[in-house]
């Protein structure tokens, strides 16, 4: 009867909180997430100090990297810690989002005429962002002595992050490293992901392979505010429940039915365009590459795969939707900043939700702290930076 009950509440538990079914999960998720954050409180202040949690120390920050990558690595205890910047406001670092064709998710890439095998999945039609995947490869070169020099501290027990573009960069540094060679790499090395807020970064079998071998391993998770459009790019038109018909097409030509473009991203268009949209990314991609190589010598990508269908990796666990405080608007507000704010029901003039405040990474630490912890969210004394508001 014991055996039973134990076993009831480990189920209770694990519907509870999803892929969160131990308190230490729930705790690193938030310090990872804190870890995601360092990049932003050092662009707005100088310094990371006020958000790395208790007990990490900093053992490296590399240069920038390739499209203007970044990553740090901590360590606390006997485990080490790497965690990605996300997108900046660099041109290089949107090319990155924007190649967004696909190649196998095997091969090699060829910089400045040497090759750089590379491998994140082995399941047959597998492929992968071709930007995410020559920004891992630009990245090795400064990540792999890293990790190195953490086993030669006897640190094998190693935990991956990031936010957005960074959260992308986890899920495929992963995937790298798990296939690395053992004379590159210890095999005594193991490996856990947490990405938040991240774009897709492969196709269906690719998907299915990182569920298979990590997210249903309980060592992988994806942790996504669902009022965040990131998460739902670059494209997917075969979601569960979204398939376009003749019907759902008049219905939001009438207004009959929400057009949400988020979670039913280009499905309208793709549905009937498909080839030739396939045929514009590979031609725009080529042009992409054309850029990088001007940018950074000579970069030869495998041929392109004709998919342009990403898939989430892994079962994503959901936040709650991020709460925009009331903002009234001052007495004397200038016309020119009229358009940020709208007037309510209860007849005064609010503040507008900017742009991306969905996906903002203080906001996601936030917001993994009040669904997973929520003492600590009670005692945090700044809930939004005023740089976001």
């Amino acid at each position: 009867m014991r055996i039973l009950t134990t076993l009831f509440f480990i189920l209770l538990s694990q519907l509870a909180f999803g892929q969160f079914a131990y308190s230490d999960s729930k705790k690193e998720a938030k310090e990872m997430m804190a870890l995601a954050t360092t990049f932003t409180f050092q662009h707005l202040y100088g310094t990371d100090k006020d958000i790395v949690p208790k007990g990490y120390k900093k053992q490296f920050e590399s240069n920038v990297v390739g499209m203007d990558n970044k990553f740090q690595v901590f360590q606390k205890g006997n485990k080490g810690y790497i965690t990605f910047r996300g997108s900046t406001d660099k041109g290089m670092s949107w090319v990155e989002n924007f190649y967004s064709a696909m190649v196998p998710a095997k091969g090699t890439i060829q910089l400045k005429d040497k090759d750089y095998p590379y491998h994140f999945a082995d399941k047959e039609g597998a492929a992968v962002h071709a930007g995410f995947a020559l920004a891992i490869i630009f990245l090795s070169e400064q990540m792999i002595p890293e990790i190195q020099a953490l086993n030669d501290k006897g640190v094998y027990d190693i935990v991956i992050s990031g936010h957005s573009q960074g959260g992308a960069l986890a899920t495929l540094t992963r995937c790298y490293l798990e296939n690395s060679p053992t004379e590159t790499l210890s095999e005594k090395n193991t490996y856990k992901t947490y990405a938040f807020g991240n774009p897709m970064c492969g196709n269906q079998e690719f998907a299915e392979e990182y569920k298979e071998k990590y997210a249903d391993t309980g060592t992988a998770f994806s942790i996504i505010n669902p009022e965040d459009p990131i998460p739902y790019m670059p494209v997917n038109y075969e979601e569960k429940g979204k398939t376009i018909d003749k019907k759902k097409i008049i219905g939001w030509l009438t207004g009959k039915e929400d057009f949400n473009f988020k979670k039913i991203g280009m499905d309208l268009f793709l549905r009937k365009f498909d080839g030739p949209i396939k045929t514009h990314i590979t031609k725009s991609n080529t042009l992409l590459e054309k850029l990088v190589s001007l940018r950074f010598g000579n970069v030869k990508m495998p041929e392109y795969v004709r998919d342009i269908n990403y898939f989430p990796t892994g079962e994503r666990i959901e936040l709650d939707v991020f709460d925009y405080p009331k903002i009234k608007a001052p007495k004397n507000l200038d016309e020119k900043e009229l358009s940020k704010y709208e007037l309510a029901e209860d007849g005064n003039m609010y503040k507008k939700e900017p742009m991306f405040f969905q996906h903002n990474p203080y906001n996601y630490y936030v917001g993994v702290m009040k669904k997973f912890n929520p003492k600590d969210y009670k005692k945090l004394k700044k809930k939004y930076l005023d740089v976001n508001l």
